[in-house]
């Protein structure tokens, strides 16, 4: 969890799968009926941060909570196939932009791309698109965690970190480092700058 985050009341809980679980277990302590909507985006967010129940942090109370949205209404084949399976074809080709960047980094295991401004104006796509990258680029052979820098409005770029329980890396600790925070499997950074290419890679100045 991102601890520079400032607010009168603070619910961290890194046992937790997602923050949606936690929103789950408020609304089932004070008695607040779910609807089939708040179902549905309950279960997206719980989706998306277990990679589809794939992660680790898939517990039997994820399982239990799943299958309590379901019977209100969620639907978790129509929310797989609207939000991870369709995708528009500036999507994919901003991912074939940012696949044909990656580089693996053979001594600390990292895969690392690049996606800047210029790249995502070309496909006529949006900050968006970016949010699986991370997560695909995490299921390459020989890898331990993934890294993707994508440069954002206001001369910013943002920093997606993802890995698995297996490949025995804590990505939270790396984007703390840089003021960011997040799940020990899937965190995040902001940092000011601009993605250069070098002879040697990519910088941030």
């Amino acid at each position: 969890p991102d601890i520079t985050i400032k607010a009168d009341v603070r619910i961290i809980n890194p046992k937790k799968s997602s923050v949606c679980e936690i929103i789950y277990d408020f609304f089932i302590f004070s008695k607040i009926d779910i609807n089939r909507k708040m179902a549905t985006y309950l279960m997206l967010g719980i989706l998306s941060d277990t990679g589809n129940f794939q992660h680790s942090n898939t517990t039997t109370k994820v399982m239990e909570i799943a299958s309590e949205l379901m019977k209100k209404g969620a639907s978790f084949s129509k929310i797989i196939e609207s939000t991870f399976s369709n995708k528009k074809m500036s999507t994919l080709k901003l991912w074939s932009i940012a696949f044909e960047k990656a580089k693996i980094n053979p001594k600390n295991g990292m895969i690392i791309t690049v996606l800047t401004e210029q790249d995502i104006e070309q496909c006529d796509a949006s900050t968006e698109d970016i949010g699986q990258v991370a997560s695909i680029l995490n299921t390459v052979p020989g890898t331990r965690f993934s890294l993707i820098l994508s440069e954002r409005e206001g001369g910013t770029i943002k920093g997606s970190l993802r890995s698995e329980e297996y490949k025995g890396v804590d990505v939270s600790e790396i984007a703390h480092k840089f003021g960011g925070g997040g799940h020990k499997l899937a965190s995040g950074f902001t940092v000011k700058g601009k993605i250069v290419e070098t002879e040697t890679g990519w910088k941030i100045v």
